[in-house]
């Protein structure tokens, strides 16, 4: 919602001095709440992007790449080397110049396509590097490494659509070699839907119905014993088409942007076509969830777990205690834990210790070539239920194992979080099963 333009003290002296005059109470121009003294407003050099922020007009994808430059541009100059005109004129041009070559080369040598993107990037940041007591010449060289950049990126992505928010990128993306539509934050995959009429229903990547959520759902056959389910994060919506007739599937998310796509029928329709009575409601999974009614849901799905960075205050203690005061007696909570970085299996280990639950855990990566032209993905799954009748068929198959605590792991808490503690140190994932990477189109 648009803030009302940021009004002094003095102009709400004005107003009340007009307004006693005419006989009424005094109204500001703006919210109260939102005014800075004159002298603070003047001297804090941000105060064009506080507003620019709260009126939205910071949404784009242009905005940090272009403050990134001016910032460069704004440098004092600390060279004890100055340079003619036209020598510097030179300078600040032959630096861009230098930056195109190095990547245009690195990007047409086949032997260098499948180089990190930290090390395509490497040399021509160390030349920005070595001109950054030049103003001029390093704004104009950062500059020219992040539009070259970008434009190397879009050239290949296949992005149709984009837009930026507090929490990050979204994009929609269209894979021609396999007709699916993804929704991306960053290098992770949120969801995957078929153009194909028949399959417009059919949940893919990471919910796929043979992978371990898919068994999940296999495993409870009466709808009875879940008339509502809780799912916190959106994505796509895919989820929801594991819902039937008379079922709720109530969907939190935070990120207002993956709302507004995931509802857009030209990119996904799960949330239009999918059986169940869906709602979204939109802020922070804990606080929101918190106002629900306790034993309310049958079956709580947290999937905010998958990407680089997690929100680990929906993976302590605590927030553990509020799932299972929303959930019914024989609730179930899944957990998508499914990521590059992070190993954390033994934190969902040591939570269900700690509540006395019953903790099982499959790591899927027997994913065959059909399938994955398919558009299923590796996934990483744990299932916690207080009983283990509450788990149904899981306790018996195979492709589950039970989990159990890991005193050497750190129980994470309101308090305290250990990420150094999950990180993949010595056994990182092969690339052939990276599990939360989007594949390149």
């Amino acid at each position: 919602m648009a803030a009302h333009p940021v009004a002094s003290p003095r102009v709400f002296r004005d107003d009340a001095r007009l307004s006693r005059r005419a006989g009424e109470k005094a109204t500001p121009r703006g919210p109260t709440h939102r005014v800075l003294p004159v002298d603070r407003w003047w001297r804090s050099p941000r105060r064009d992007l506080q507003r620019a922020g709260r009126t939205g007009h910071l949404h784009r994808l242009v905005e940090y790449p272009l403050a990134l430059v001016m910032t460069c541009l704004m440098r004092r100059p600390v060279t004890s080397r100055p340079l003619k005109a036209a020598s510097r004129l030179g300078l600040a041009l032959a630096v861009p110049a230098a930056i195109v070559a190095l990547i245009w080369l690195v990007h047409t040598l086949a032997t260098a396509r499948n180089l990190p993107p930290l090390s395509v990037i490497a040399l021509p940041a160390l030349l920005c590097f070595a001109v950054r007591d030049r103003p001029l010449t390093f704004g104009l060289g950062v500059g020219t490494l992040v539009t070259s950049m970008v434009v190397l990126v879009a050239a290949g992505d296949h992005t149709v659509y984009r837009e930026r928010s507090f929490f990050g990128v979204s994009q929609v993306r269209v894979d021609p070699t396999q007709s699916l539509t993804m929704l991306v934050n960053g290098t992770t995959n949120h969801g995957v839907q078929s153009p194909d009429p028949t399959r417009r229903q059919e949940p893919l990547s990471y919910f796929h119905r043979t992978g371990p959520i898919g068994q999940l759902f296999a495993a409870i056959q009466d709808p009875r014993l879940l008339p509502r389910v809780a799912v916190i994060g959106l994505g796509a919506g895919s989820l929801a088409c594991y819902g039937r007739r008379g079922q709720e599937f109530t969907f939190f998310e935070i990120d207002p942007t993956v709302v507004r796509i995931a509802r857009n029928p030209r990119y996904f329709t799960f949330l239009q076509q999918c059986p169940p009575d869906i709602h979204v409601i939109l802020g922070d999974a804990r606080l929101s969830l918190a106002g629900a009614p306790d034993r309310h849901y049958g079956l709580i799905i947290l999937d905010a777990f998958s990407s680089d960075a997690i929100p680990s205050h929906l993976l302590t203690r605590e927030a553990l205690r509020l799932y299972l005061r929303k959930l019914t007696d024989s609730g179930r909570l899944a957990f998508h834990i499914s990521n590059n970085h992070l190993d954390l299996e033994p934190t969902v280990a040591n939570l269900a210790h700690d509540s006395h639950l019953v903790a099982l855990a499959q790591l899927d990566l027997s994913v065959t070539p059909d399938e994955t032209r398919a558009g299923k993905v590796p996934s990483h799954w744990v299932v916690l239920g207080r009983r283990q009748q509450d788990l149904g068929t899981l306790t018996s198959d195979r492709r589950w194992h039970v989990l159990s605590p890991r005193p050497d792991k750190t129980l994470w808490t309101d308090d305290f979080s250990n990420i150094f503690d999950a990180i993949k140190w010595r056994q990182p994932t092969p690339p052939a099963t990276r599990l939360d990477r989007v594949r390149a189109p």
